[in-house]
């Protein structure tokens, strides 16, 4: 507040206005997304400049959201997923891990928020290694960047008719553009401009929704009082309405399920904390402490609430990402229903509210004697990590804004759009994330009781396109502002979209837009989509998944022999199949398009199908020919192509006498076909998101790449075959690209029953994991895959396992037929993967004792986390056996000290023979100093 009130004096005071800057391209916004835009604009060659009203770039990828919601990262492309791969690679260095050795992250087997150092991508990282990527990013690309400069929203906006002709800041300063980007959380630039917005939740009569509007009764995830062992009470005094309402409660009636309304959902930080001694600081007891706005949590307490550390996700460094979790947690609901369109003195104020609530929440859990004391005692070894945010009191900068204004723009993205049941025009990207709403309000139930609304997690079946139209104004609004943040969408399907990762994809799709306008003379609602979506994919975009893109052609197969099939590859350069076939091959016409020739029409080509004896898939062969250089000096290179069904790239071969070649025409040494073997087969590699254009128009002359003519630059070597870069790029995009899709369609297609069962069991995890999705999606509850899904959850990776579960809850309603099923998989199942098993048995209360002694016979096994969830469900369901305890003492001489406490501290619950609490006893004079 202070600094907009020194700009305003400043301005009163006669400073005049710093003379205009111009640019071809203006992005307001300081987000991961502005910094995608400004790099692909730079990348185009065109100049751009940042102005951000934060001091900092990245938005909540540097401002704390460190485990990062992915979805399905296969879709996740271009830019969005170079900076990802900068992640890995700055963690591959030793001295990036100064707190902790790199083992000690979670989920490294390849699950959703994994590293994974054989695609080289990382997707969890520490806020200030976020910001130096960002910040070595436009310094790479020499974009100009303006720091703390806030749009005048009511004077700072100038139009000539439908265009914006530029913006000016606070302090007076002027961007002059061609086009413009509004890539703020906020859609201030948007407003300004006086396109239509919509702020709050639509009613699902708006757009045929169903998890629109007000969603009273509706009770996902785990935030919500239902979690409880029993009601809470809402008053001052329990029973007594006359006595008013706790802090933290609404009044209002919460509304009639499925109307819209105004309000939003929950803000909160982010938090960045740290359990090593020497990088923590402790919970600062903020101004305006008030221990009594945190009276509900106690009573959450007193229900028998225990899940505070839930969302204490691991990051590099024994730090955390730490986010909402329960029914009373870090989101402040019901506080931020005027943000969207607040001034900014008023926005800092609620900042300012939020900021003291949940450092007040953390300083309660640490302090206040009335806190159970095992919360008191775990949060304490927590505090704010000390090496990050220092300019802030090692607090967050950036408040997460999940939702503000959604433009209503040429196309809204809908709730049906995200479930496939509508088409998708002129995609320009793509989500998968649960359409995800936090909660809304906190109200009063009619039976007098306190519950929350709104929170909401429902599946999009799969990813889903992006809608060009989501990013431009209507016709006849504003001809030269595309919004990639704010986008058009309902509520609901604005919950999906509102990741990080895809606002990273947007932003470079809306900036290839923009380019584009500019050398087309056109508006941003006139941009050829057809050249744009060329251009996209060139730059590693992804635009389609698995289904053929909608309006695409029938792909019509028809039966030859394999001799046949053979000889039609062999015609075209290739050596064919090679493998033993079965009853025959299905030709399939493909339609492609070459990667190395974005401008070029698409061609049918011919894509084999060999079967085995059973007439079961299990190869595709293509050959093609392709360009591999810029300078007209090389001929075009012949090659064949394998996949395996589940479209992984096999092999390639050539015709005989007809080599790859390097530089000079130098053939491909042994050598360099064994590493573009590897490279091609490495779906994610950096090559995804290497713009065909830099081979073309390098930004330095002396980076040149050409297959025949110059050298490649020791920045990419790892990444190509050396003297061949240009074919490297090339085969890897024809390997990885969209045949990938198609590959996955056809074979979708051959997908009997006895088929799935076979890919279900494979040693082979990537044929396991396609015929698995395939099951979810089509066969969600059919019990003929039972036995086949059990065996992923033995020897599955943990996505896998946690897909199988949700598959196995549906195809097994027989509860303890399940239950007893997976008692039996323990034994099997490994121990890192163990908590994924114990998460879905907690979730039902009524959890026999069988099942219950069963799980505490493993505890010797297994280390602490796992453990102590064991012993929470015996604590919550208030269950001991002769059984039970006999495998809980035996952990008392575990040579884990904290394995061995907690299980003390259970049998300080309990009552205990004789022998046992001598064993007990002897164990807390043994460590008298420790507990």
């Amino acid at each position: 507040m202070h600094r907009l009130l020194i700009a305003a004096i400043l301005l009163c005071a006669g400073i005049a206005r710093g003379a205009e800057q111009s640019y071809d391209l203006v992005i307001y916004g300081g987000t991961s997304g502005a910094v995608t835009a400004a790099v692909q604009a730079k990348s185009m060659g065109r100049s751009v400049v940042i102005v951000s009203p934060d001091k900092h770039v990245g938005g909540l990828s540097s401002g704390g959201l460190g485990y990062t919601d992915t979805g399905r990262k296969e879709v996740i492309g271009g830019l969005s997923r170079e900076f990802y791969h900068r992640v890995w690679k700055h963690y591959q260095k030793p001295e990036a891990w100064n707190w902790s050795p790199p083992k000690q992250l979670p989920d490294q087997g390849g699950g959703p928020h994994s590293r994974e150092a054989q695609q080289s991508t990382m997707w969890i990282f520490e806020p200030h290694v976020a910001e130096a990527i960002f910040d070595a990013w436009v310094k790479e690309q020499e974009i100009p960047v303006v720091r703390d400069a806030w749009l005048d929203r009511q004077l700072g906006v100038r139009m000539d008719g439908n265009r914006i002709q530029s913006i000016t800041t606070l302090d007076g300063r002027t961007f002059t553009g061609r086009i413009f980007i509004d890539a703020t959380y906020e859609g201030d630039l948007m407003a300004a401009a006086k396109v239509d917005y919509h702020v709050g939740r639509e009613a699902n009569c708006v757009y045929g929704e169903t998890f629109n509007g007000v969603q009273t009764g509706v009770l996902h995830h785990r935030h919500h009082f239902g979690v409880l062992k029993r009601p809470v009470d809402p008053y001052r005094v329990p029973g007594d309405p006359s006595s008013g309402l706790l802090p933290r409660i609404s009044p209002a009636p919460p509304g009639t399920k499925g109307e819209g309304d105004h309000r939003l959902q929950a803000y909160c930080f982010r938090m960045c904390l740290s359990d090593v001694p020497e990088n923590r600081v402790p919970f600062p007891k903020p101004d305006g402490y008030d221990p009594q706005q945190y009276a509900l949590l106690l009573r959450v307490f007193d229900a028998g609430w225990r899940e505070v550390f839930d969302k204490f996700d691991r990051i590099p460094n024994g730090k955390t990402d730490t986010n909402n979790h329960g029914p009373f947690s870090t989101d402040n609901i019901g506080m931020n229903y005027d943000y969207p369109e607040a001034s900014y003195e008023r926005r800092r104020e609620i900042i300012q509210e939020h900021e003291v609530y949940q450092k007040g929440l953390m300083y309660f859990l640490a302090n206040d004697p009335r806190v159970p004391e095992d919360v008191r005692t775990a949060i304490g070894r927590w505090g704010l990590a000390k090496d990050e945010f220092a300019d802030t009191g090692h607090w967050p900068r950036q408040i997460y804004v999940r939702e503000a204004r959604r433009m209503l723009g040429r196309f809204v993205m809908t709730e049906n759009v995200l479930l496939k049941r509508n088409e998708v025009p002129e995609p320009v990207g793509m989500g998968s994330y649960t359409m995800d709403s936090h909660n809304v309000q906190r109200y009063v139930t009619p039976d007098g009781h306190v519950q929350n609304e709104g929170d909401i997690g429902v599946g999009t079946n799969g990813p889903y396109q992006i809608s060009y139209g989501s990013l431009v104004p209507k016709k006849g609004q504003c001809e030269n502002l595309l919004v990639p943040v704010c986008v058009s969408s309902s509520h609901i399907a604005y919950g999906s979209i509102r990741m990080e990762p895809v606002f990273m994809v947007l932003g470079q799709s809306a900036a290839t837009a923009a380019v584009q306008a500019i050398e087309d003379g056109v508006a941003v609602q006139d941009v050829d989509y057809k050249k744009l979506r060329a251009r996209l994919l060139a730059d590693g975009q992804v635009l389609e998944w698995i289904r053929p893109a909608p309006g695409g052609r029938e792909e019509v197969p028809s039966l030859k022999s394999p001799a046949a099939a053979v000889q039609t590859q062999a015609g075209r350069g290739g050596k064919g199949h090679g493998g033993a076939a079965g009853q025959g091959t299905v030709v399939f016409p493909v339609e492609l398009a070459d990667p190395a020739s974005p401008a070029k029409p698409p061609r049918v080509h011919d894509l084999a199908q060999f079967r085995d004896g059973k007439g079961f898939p299990i190869e595709y062969v293509l050959s093609f020919e392709t360009h591999v250089c810029t300078d007209n000096q090389c001929k075009a290179v012949e090659v064949t192509m394998a996949w395996n069904v589940a479209g992984y790239f096999e092999r390639l071969t050539c015709p005989p006498g007809k080599p790859l070649t390097k530089k000079d025409h130098v053939p491909f040494t042994i050598g360099d076909y064994a590493k573009l073997d590897r490279i091609l087969k490495d779906r994610n590699s950096i090559l995804g998101s290497w713009a065909l254009t830099f081979l073309e128009h390098p930004i330095d002359a002396g980076d040149g790449v050409d297959a025949v003519t110059a050298p490649t630059p020791a920045t990419v070597q790892d990444s190509v075959v050396q003297d061949a870069a240009y074919t490297t790029w090339a085969l890897w995009h024809w390997a990885n690209g969209p045949i990938v899709a198609k590959v996955r369609s056809i074979t979708q297609k051959s997908c009997t029953p006895e088929y799935l069962n076979h890919l279900l069991v494979s040693e082979d995890r990537r044929y396991a994991d396609f015929a698995l999705e395939y099951v979810i999606q089509q066969l969600p509850s059919d019990p003929r895959f039972v036995e086949s899904v059990f065996h992923i959850v033995e020897s599955g990776d943990r996505d896998q396992i946690v897909r199988s579960l949700e598959f196995l809850a549906r195809a097994m309603p027989d509860k303890r037929k399940l239950y007893d099923r997976l008692v039996q998989s323990c034994a099997r199942i490994r121990t890192a993967d163990f908590p994924l098993v114990l998460d879905r048995l907690a979730a039902d209360p009524d959890l026999p004792a069988a099942v219950l002694e069963s799980l505490t016979g493993r505890l010797a096994e297994l280390p602490y986390f796992p453990v102590h969830l064991i012993l929470r469900m015996l604590e919550q369901r208030k269950y001991a056996s002769e059984k039970t305890i006999s495998n809980v003492a035996a952990l008392l001489d575990n040579g884990d000290f904290f394995i061995a406490r907690r299980a003390y501290e259970h049998l300080c619950k309990q009552h205990l023979d004789a022998v046992t609490q001598t064993k007990a006893d002897a164990f807390r004079e043994r460590n008298r100093d420790r507990l």
